[in-house]
């Protein structure tokens, strides 16, 4: 019970310890899932491989765990505690891309010859994260993998240009002098 503790908690209070810009340094392999039934946990190797919590019961791999009733109580507490906590991990989650998002803009149009055209951008694969992450990240619904997939499907579809973007305008600004940009 413990580690089943430290495999699904403690991650989630690093996230938050990171927000708060503490430093916190535990790591998973499980992937963490959610749906309106279950809390599920899966990861591609080691041993449990699958352990899914639904009302108070415990699946590990290929079989339901005898449970005593105060563990079942405990594991309904821990799925009501982690659905209670996906608010506040979605809008850490919405914050950090904000940030990002930010930053990169403002370096990549900062450099850009046009940088109206480069937020437009950004505008628009932040708005496709956007609508990812609020499927993927409810009160009834998490997926750390789709999750994962926005970020980097966002990710793929706008660097390769603002790459294009900033060193265009860091060439443009070499060669014809301009010390500000």
């Amino acid at each position: 019970m413990r580690r089943l503790f430290a495999i699904i908690v403690l991650p989630l209070v690093c996230g938050v310890a990171a927000a708060a810009e503490i430093e916190c340094s535990i790591e998973s392999d499980y992937e963490l899932a959610l749906n309106e039934r279950s809390v599920i946990l899966t990861r591609d190797s080691g041993t449990p491989q699958a352990i899914v919590m639904r009302g108070g019961r415990l699946f590990v791999d290929d079989r339901w765990v005898e449970l005593s009733a105060a563990d079942s109580r405990r594991i309904a507490e821990f799925e009501r505690g982690a659905r209670a906590a996906m608010p506040e991990a979605a809008a850490i989650g919405w914050e950090a891309a904000e940030i990002a998002f930010i930053a990169l803009g403002e370096v990549a149009a900062g450099f850009s010859d046009d940088p109206a055209v480069v937020r437009s951008k950004l505008a628009k694969a932040r708005a496709q994260l956007d609508a990812r992450l609020a499927r993927s990240a409810t009160a009834t619904r998490f997926d750390s993998r789709d999750i994962g997939e926005g970020v980097a499907e966002a990710v793929r579809e706008v660097v390769p240009t603002l790459v294009g973007d900033i060193v265009g305008g860091a060439l443009s600004a070499a060669f014809s002098g301009d010390a500000s940009r």
